[in-house]
């Protein structure tokens, strides 16, 4: 079953999903360039800021994929760290701060799906 985790605004518009090892700083990251931006351990999710309205994000196991939304639009699908390492969903101002333990993961493989690759307020992560 779909948890939904965070509904509400986000001040910068950014979601960024990582693993505590990261060492990523997304040098030369252009949010114009595509949906998502991947470096060592860490993605950034473009989101739309809280000026344009709330966003919501929602966390699947892999065993719930068919809790699903059918309507979005799948932009990653990769590894984010070993599975022995909890993930971490933040945003810049950590409005958003929620933690995945590695107990949860069966694996690092992570999904990401949107409502809109261009201005998204919808996010849907789906954890191996």
């Amino acid at each position: 079953m779909a948890v939904r985790v965070h509904s509400g605004p986000i001040h910068h518009g950014l979601i960024v999903i990582d693993v505590p090892s990261s060492t990523a700083t997304h040098e030369g990251w252009d949010p114009s360039a595509g949906p998502v931006h991947a470096a060592s351990g860490s993605v950034y999710v473009p989101m739309i800021p809280s000026v344009d309205g709330p966003i919501n994000v929602s966390i699947l196991s892999q065993e719930s994929v068919d809790d699903s939304r059918s309507d979005l639009v799948p932009v990653f699908d990769g590894d984010i760290g070993l599975p022995n390492e909890d993930l971490r969903i933040t945003d810049a101002n950590e409005v958003v701060h929620i933690i995945v333990p590695a107990a949860e993961r069966a694996s690092s493989r992570v999904k990401l799906s949107v409502d809109d690759v261009v201005y998204p307020s919808v996010l849907e992560i789906t954890v191996g």
